[in-house]
């Protein structure tokens, strides 16, 4: 099991929203996060909520045709 403490989410958290703003990504736009249930998923949900985007999740189990 992976832990961190709340400053490295924190700091993870940051960087990834600075990485989705420089994708493009800005408030109000719609991010769909398909990925498995890793830590990293958290860190980008909060990352879009940090930023303002409107995210969804989808398991990254379901193959492209499932979606």
């Amino acid at each position: 099991m992976e832990r961190f403490t709340y400053q490295e989410l924190s700091n993870n958290v940051h960087l990834w929203s600075h990485y989705l703003i420089t994708l493009g990504i800005k408030p109000n736009d719609v991010v769909v996060l398909y990925m498995p249930h890793i830590p990293q998923l958290l860190i980008a949900t909060l990352a879009c909520a940090r930023i303002g985007a409107v995210h969804s999740v989808v398991f990254g189990g379901f193959s492209a045709e499932a979606l």
